[in-house]
C-alpha cells in the first residue's frame, strides 16, 4: 500500500544514525523475513514469524535489530526465539514493544544482545559471510475482514535507546550499520467456507420420528472450522464426526416430541475465523403420522376393496414394523383376506390374526427386516395404502342407507403403533376411522365415478380412462363399477358408456338411443411389416367414436405405440398385456372405411413362445352405443420369415392359416435332406408360430449353414430359407 511506503521513509528521516564499518568495501546484510525475499502470507488472527538473517564477515558483539510493523496489520509483538549463534553471548532479549513510536500508527520490537558485558570472553557473530538465522521475531495479525486481500511492508525500527538497525564490534569502537531487507506480508483474499450437507430449505418431519443430518462443511484455506447449531428446543444431541484444518463434521439429532409446535426454524453456523461466516437455513416443518382406514359405498351382495393408508411424509419416517388392530360389524360385514400393497415391498413379515380381540376384529402385524441374514428395507416416506382389507357385504337389504363403520381399537399402548426402522423408537399416529355405505339399487348415481356426489364430472372421466387401461392401479368398487353403465344397456366398465360420458360432458344434445344396425361390423387386424413392425388396422362399415383393444404379447417387448388414428389415446402396458384406449373427446369419430389406429414393433424377447394376437375388443359408435367387432382371421394362406435369421440356437416360424385345416412344416438341409419334421397336425384359423431348436429327429444338433422350411396345407405350398450360424 501507499501509505505504508511513505509511513516507512517518515520513519527514516525522524531515526536516522550514521554508519560505520570495519569494511565498506564489502557491507554486511541482514533480511528480515524469508531468505528467498518472497511474500509472507497469513490470515487475519494468526501468529506469523519473521525470521532474522545476518551474513557479515565481521565480528559483530552487538546487535540492535528493530522491527517495524504498521499497527493497522500488526496487534501483538510477543517476543520470538534466539538460535545457536546468540545463544552464547551474555546478555540477548526481546525488548518490549515501543507502541506508537516513533509515529502514531506503528509499533517497534526491538533485539538487543551483547556478546560480553561480565569480561567473559564470549565468542562474537562472524558467519564468513554466509547467511545464518539468528532469531525469528513473533507477530500476531489483526482480526479486522477489511485487511483481506492488502499487502503491508515490513520496515527500520527504533527506539528511544539504541537507536535505529545497528552493529558493534568487540571494543565497541567501531559501530556500523549493514544494508538491510524487509519483507512484506500479504492476507490472502478469504473464500468462505461451504455447507456440501445437508441442503437448505423446507423438511417436513413427522412426529414421533427422530430427525438426524450430518452436517458437513468445508473451507478451501484449510482454514479451522467452528461449527455450530442454532435450534429453539435444547433436547437435541450435537456430535462432532470430523474436526481437521478445512473439514469439520457433526451429526445433528432430536427426537420430534408429541407436543412439538407445528413449524421449527434450524440453524447451522459455520465460522473460519477469517471473516467467512456462513448461515444454512432450515425451516421443519411437524406434522402427525397418519393411518386411515378407507371408506366406500357398496350395493348389498357386494365384495369390495378397502384400503388402510398410511401417510408418514416425513422425509426421515421410515417405518420398520407396525401393529394394526380393527374392527367391524360382523352382522353385516364379513373380513375375507387381508393383503398388503406394493408399498411394503419385500417386508419379510406380515400376519394377520383373525379375531385376535373377539369376532369382528383383526390384529395385523407387519415387519420389514427380521433377524435371519437377509437384509430388507424399511417402508420409505409416503402416503398411500399399505394393505387393503377385503370385506363381503352381507346380501341382506335392512342395511340399504346404514353406513357400517370400520374402525381402529385400540385397548393397550401397543395397539396401533409404528416402530422406526431401529426399533427403539414407537410411534403413536393419528388415526381415521373409515365405513362403507350401504346403497340401494336406485342410490347408485350414474356418472359419478369418483363418488363425490357430482356426476359427469371431467374428473369422473379422467378416472374413468385410466381405470380401462390401468385397472390394477386404478381399482373401482361395486358402486363406481354401477355409476359406469352411463348409457344404461347394462353393461358397464365399456367403451361406449366412455363415450357417452364425452358426449354429457361436451354438452352435445343427445338424440333417443337408436337400436344398433344388426349389419354394422367393425373389424380389428395386426398387419405385420418385416416381422417386428406392427400396425393395427380397424376396418368398419359405421362410424367409431370408441376403441378399446388389449393385445397379448407375452415373452415380448412392445415400444410405445405410435398414435396414427387422429384421435385420443391413452395406453398402459403390463409386460404381458398392451391395453389401449382410442377415443374421440368430440364425440365424431372415425369414418366408415379402412384406417391404421397405431403403430408398434416388437423390441425384444422371446418370439417362440406366441405373436402378439388381439384380445378384448371393445368398440363404441359416436352416440355411445355398443358395436359388434371381432379380430379378423387371415383370409389366406401365408409363410413368414423365421425369427431371428439368421439365427444361433433357435429361430421362430410363422404361419398363417385361413380354416382350420392339418398343416405340415418340414426342415431340409441345402442338399434337399429332410432335417426334422416339424409339425403334423392340425391348426385352427389365424397365425400360429413353431420353434425350431437347430436339432433333427434323433435330437442331434446340427451343423452351421443353410435350411430350407416347406410348409403344406390344403393347396398351399410354400419354401422360405433360414440360416444356422454357431
Amino acid at each position: 500500500m501507499a501509505r505504508n511506503v511513505i509511513f516507512g521513509l517518515m520513519l527514516l528521516a525522524l531515526v536516522g544514525g550514521t554508519c560505520f564499518a570495519q569494511d565498506p568495501g564489502i557491507p554486511d546484510s541482514v533480511i528480515f523475513g524469508n531468505l528467498n525475499r518472497s511474500l509472507i502470507l497469513t490470515s487475519i488472527n494468526t501468529d506469523i514469524i519473521i525470521p532474522l538473517w545476518v551474513k557479515t564477515d565481521d565480528s559483530v558483539a552487538f546487535i540492535h535489530a528493530p522491527l517495524g510493523t504498521y499497527n493497522q496489520y500488526i496487534t501483538g509483538r510477543n517476543g520470538g526465539s534466539i538460535f545457536d549463534s546468540l545463544t552464547r553471548w551474555d546478555d540477548v532479549s526481546f525488548l518490549s514493544p515501543n507502541v506508537d513510536y516513533p509515529i502514531a500508527g506503528v509499533t517497534n520490537q526491538s533485539l538487543v544482545g551483547w556478546s560480553d558485558i561480565g569480561g567473559q570472553p564470549n565468542p562474537p557473530l562472524f558467519t564468513n559471510y554466509a547467511w545464518i538465522k539468528i532469531a525469528e521475531f513473533r507477530l500476531h495479525t489483526t482480526s479486522d475482514i477489511s485487511v483481506l486481500g492488502d499487502t503491508t511492508e515490513l520496515f527500520p525500527g527504533a527506539n528511544s535507546a539504541n537507536g535505529t538497525l545497528g552493529f558493534s564490534d568487540i571494543t565497541g569502537s567501531f559501530n556500523w550499520a549493514p544494508r538491510a531487507v524487509y519483507a512484506k506480508i500479504y492476507f490472502p483474499p478469504n473464500d468462505p467456507p461451504v455447507f456440501t450437507s445437508p441442503t437448505g430449505g423446507t423438511y417436513a418431519i413427522n412426529r414421533g420420528f427422530e430427525l438426524a443430518y450430518t452436517v458437513d462443511a468445508t473451507d478451501v484455506n484449510n482454514d479451522t472450522l467452528v461449527l455450530t447449531a442454532n435450534f429453539p428446543d435444547p433436547n437435541y444431541t450435537w456430535q462432532q464426526l470430523i474436526g481437521v484444518p478445512g473439514h469439520v463434521r457433526y451429526l445433528f439429532r432430536w427426537v420430534v416430541p408429541a407436543n412439538s409446535d407445528s413449524v421449527y426454524n434450524l440453524q447451522f453456523t459455520v465460522n473460519d475465523g477469517q471473516g467467512g461466516i456462513v448461515n444454512l437455513d432450515l425451516v421443519i416443518n411437524i406434522s402427525n403420522v397418519g393411518l386411515v382406514m378407507g371408506s366406500a359405498s357398496a350395493i348389498p351382495g357386494a365384495s369390495i376393496q378397502l384400503p388402510l393408508s398410511l401417510n408418514n411424509t416425513g422425509y426421515t419416517s421410515r417405518v420398520g414394523a407396525f401393529e394394526i388392530l380393527a374392527t367391524w360389524d360382523v352382522q353385516a360385514m364379513t373380513l375375507s383376506s387381508v393383503t398388503r400393497t406394493g408399498r411394503l415391498g419385500s417386508w419379510e413379515y406380515f400376519h394377520v390374526n383373525m379375531n385376535d380381540a373377539g369376532p369382528g376384529t383383526a390384529r395385523i402385524v407387519g415387519v420389514a427386516d427380521m433377524v435371519n441374514g437377509v437384509v430388507s428395507p424399511p417402508l420409505a416416506p409416503g402416503t398411500g395404502a399399505i394393505l387393503n382389507l377385503n370385506f363381503a357385504i352381507s346380501a341382506d337389504e335392512q342395511w340399504i342407507g346404514v353406513h357400517l363403520p370400520v374402525r381402529f381399537l385400540t385397548q393397550d399402548l401397543t395397539d396401533n403403533t409404528l416402530s422406526d426402522s431401529s426399533g427403539y423408537v414407537l410411534v403413536h399416529p393419528n388415526l381415521t376411522d373409515g365405513q362403507v355405505g350401504v346403497l340401494g339399487p336406485g342410490q347408485v348415481l350414474l356418472g359419478d365415478i369418483n363418488l363425490n356426489g357430482v356426476p359427469y364430472e371431467a374428473a369422473d372421466l379422467v378416472l374413468f380412462v385410466n381405470h380401462l387401461i390401468n385397472p390394477v392401479t386404478f381399482p373401482f368398487t361395486t358402486v363406481q363399477v354401477q355409476a359406469t353403465d352411463i348409457n344404461t344397456d347394462g353393461i358397464p366398465l365399456s367403451v361406449a358408456d366412455l363415450v357417452f360420458l364425452l358426449n354429457i360432458i361436451n354438452g352435445n344434445i343427445q338424440p333417443p338411443l337408436k337400436p344398433v344396425d344388426d349389419q354394422s361390423i367393425v373389424e380389428l387386424r395386426i398387419a405385420e411389416n418385416g416381422g417386428n413392425l406392427l400396425d393395427i388396422i380397424t376396418n368398419a362399415n359405421v362410424e367409431v367414436a370408441g376403441y378399446l383393444i388389449k393385445i397379448n404379447h407375452p415373452g415380448l417387448v412392445l415400444e410405445q405405440p405410435q398414435n396414427n388414428s387422429g384421435l385420443q389415446m391413452a395406453c398402459h402396458d403390463d409386460g404381458d398385456v398392451l391395453t389401449v384406449l382410442i377415443y374421440d373427446p368430440d364425440c365424431r369419430g372415425l369414418n366408415r372405411g379402412e384406417h391404421s389406429l397405431f403403430t408398434t414393433s416388437i423390441v425384444s424377447g422371446q418370439r417362440q413362445i406366441g405373436f402378439p394376437n388381439i384380445g378384448e375388443i371393445q368398440v363404441a359408435d359416436p352416440y355411445g352405443r355398443m358395436l359388434n367387432s371381432q379380430a379378423t382371421v387371415p383370409d389366406a394362406y401365408e409363410l413368414f420369415e423365421s425369427y431371428p435369421n439368421p439365427f444361433n440356437s433357435s429361430t421362430s416360424i410363422g404361419f398363417a392359416i385361413a380354416n382350420k385345416t392339418t398343416v405340415g412344416l418340414d426342415i431340409f438341409n441345402i442338399t434337399g435332406g429332410l432335417v426334422r419334421h416339424l409339425a403334423q397336425a392340425e391348426f385352427g384359423p389365424g397365425r400360429h408360430d413353431l420353434v425350431w431348436n437347430g436339432c433333427d429327429d434323433h435330437g442331434q444338433a446340427v451343423a452351421s449353414g443353410i435350411y430350407f422350411y416347406r410348409i403344406k396345407a390344403d393347396d398351399f405350398y410354400e419354401v422360405k430359407k433360414t440360416t444356422l450360424i454357431k
